[in-house]
């Protein structure tokens, strides 16, 4: 069992649960949990932290719904902190569909979603097949994130890929973005 990650809010609980390298590209699975009391303030600094982590990267942020039984959802968004910010907080916590799995691509310049994914069918979410995603070069970095409640908790579980030289920055923020959740009233 791999140890937690280094924030904690009260009960607020993260770990990586397996990593590898690949190449150029790093992956990660990681699980975070969150009491429903702190659902609204957690969703909120990780929406804005992904809207600023991606803003820059270029290309457009492409985001697929795997509903059951259904062909892919895709939407495609400028990259913009308040369009991708706004996005992740109604497709995790504010709507129907937030329990269901969820493909987020940040597209490489020049590149349209449907490019990268077949509007058709659901894709393949493995960790191979997503280092192929981003290998191939038609999306910089891509995280599957599979939204869960349990009991007490909501649960954002998933898998990034990402350029081995990105993957310290990105956690180095992240844990930045929840560390000040102590000052969130």
């Amino acid at each position: 069992m791999s140890p937690p990650w280094p924030f904690r809010k009260q009960a607020l609980k993260g770990r990586v649960s397996a990593h590898g390298v690949s190449g150029a590209l790093c992956w990660f699975g990681f699980e975070l949990q969150v009491p429903y009391a702190e659902l609204a303030a957690v969703a909120r600094k990780l929406a804005g932290f992904l809207g600023l982590f991606w803003q820059g990267g270029g290309g457009a942020v492409g985001l697929v719904g795997l509903l059951p039984e259904e062909e892919p959802v895709l939407t495609s968004y400028a990259p913009r902190q308040d369009l991708i910010a706004h996005r992740f907080l109604s497709s995790t916590v504010e709507n129907p569909t937030h329990t269901f799995p969820q493909l987020w691509l940040l597209l490489s310049p020049g590149v349209f979603l449907a490019q990268a994914v077949d509007p058709h069918r659901k894709p393949e979410v493995s960790v191979e097949a997503l280092l192929s995603l981003v290998a191939s070069g038609l999306a910089g970095q891509a995280l599957y994130l599979c939204p869960q409640f349990a009991r007490k908790t909501y649960s954002f579980a998933g898998l990034w890929v990402l350029p081995r030289g990105q993957r310290r920055l990105l956690l180095l923020d992240l844990r930045k973005a929840l560390r000040e959740l102590k000052s969130v009233p």
